[in-house]
């Protein structure tokens, strides 16, 4: 029988490159879950979001599975962990994504719980990361002496995995455990930690989706993308904007063009040297080896652009068919005062739609 991955998360900030990944549906008979039905059943999972901390974790995660289990009892849950975690070892590098092995828990006056519990063996040998024990602890690691003692029984510290493995244990269901390193246990680390959600959240996505790839697709992936960032350190990929490059790169191969030869321009066009976030810089690439697969497309939509200034200059939010294909523009807006509804007058005003119906007709160079 087919698995439904339950994926679970302490905090929002964790799960936001998910949400934004996929479309997901809030079930309202259950707190903090949510459903993705994708387009086939081995692509459909659900998530939650437990709080922080194990009584949060505990009830979360147990209430979750007694739902599930309750609203379809042919339904086949396989719970999968993840989020961030402290290293308690300085050899573990900040960003290192880790499957984790064994789960400890430090006791609530201190001492340690009696239970261990083991996560799901997977088949690492196509992975690049190993397997590592982790103990879960009622309180931040803040103290030094804290730090050294939590260490004799793992290298890595959550605040939930271990119950969440206590209630995957007591409800028969397997669990898998991938956590990123976000800090080394020292000081106050929650302010850096929410500047860094979106990267930590982007690459917990990447590491779900390596799960899902074939080894050989996986690979290629990686490979491509790991030299992308080596030639061009500066760049910071997000997994959407990395399924584009892959996308471009096949595309721009099947015209002969060579990724080398795709990222001269690049190169050549200064953008690096801009004052962009590098996630912007990663967004002008794109829009270059767009450029280069169709320049035509390319210059349509600048074009466009320009054509339509007079309405996003006077408060409208300008969208054209994704193909080009139908004379159609969307617009929409927000009125605040009445001077508002002036200037969209003067928007409207300005606008050719005769230009924007020849350009639409192919007129590109004489409008």
């Amino acid at each position: 029988m087919h698995t439904t991955p339950l994926l679970i998360f302490a905090h929002r900030g964790e799960a936001r490159a998910f949400f934004g990944h996929y479309q997901l549906t809030s079930l309202p008979e259950a707190s903090d879950l949510y459903h993705y039905q994708g387009k086939s059943e081995g692509d459909s999972f659900y998530l939650l979001l437990t709080g922080e901390g194990h009584f949060n974790a505990l009830s979360a995660t147990s209430a979750a599975l007694s739902f599930l289990k309750a609203s379809n009892s042919e339904l086949k849950i396989e719970a999968i962990n993840l989020g961030i975690c402290g290293a308690l070892d300085e050899h573990f590098q900040v960003g290192q994504a880790l499957f984790i092995r064994t789960l400890y828990s430090e006791g609530l006056h201190q001492g340690m719980e009696f239970k261990s519990f083991n996560t799901k063996t997977i088949d690492n040998k196509d992975s690049s990361f190993p397997f590592v024990d982790l103990v879960s602890s009622h309180h931040r690691v803040l103290e030094q002496d804290k730090k050294q003692k939590l260490s004799a029984f793992a290298p890595l510290v959550d605040r939930e995995a271990w119950a969440i493995g206590f209630t995957c244990h007591k409800q028969g269901v397997p669990l898998t455990v991938i956590k990123l390193v976000s800090d080394h246990a020292e000081g106050e680390i929650c302010i850096p930690v929410k500047e860094e959600a979106e990267l930590w959240s982007d690459k917990l996505l990447r590491q779900y989706l390596s799960l899902k790839e074939t080894p050989s697709k996986a690979q290629v992936i990686v490979k491509t993308i790991d030299s992308l960032k080596e030639k061009f350190p500066d760049l910071h990929i997000t997994v959407a904007q990395e399924r584009s490059l892959i996308s471009l790169f096949n595309a721009l191969s099947l015209k002969n063009i060579s990724n080398e030869m795709a990222l001269k321009s690049f190169e050549e066009s200064g953008v690096l040297e801009l004052d962009l976030r590098p996630k912007d810089k990663t967004k002008k690439l794109i829009e270059a080896l767009s450029h280069q697969l169709s320049p035509l497309s390319q210059k349509l939509k600048s074009a466009l652009t320009e054509v339509s200034e007079p309405l996003s200059l006077n408060g409208f939010n300008v969208r054209f068919d994704q193909d080009y294909e139908k004379a159609i523009i969307h617009l929409s807006t927000t009125l605040q005062n009445k001077s508002d509804i002036n200037k969209l007058i003067t928007g409207l005003e300005n606008f050719s739609y005769e230009n924007f119906l020849s350009l639409l007709n192919g007129d590109i160079d004489h409008v």
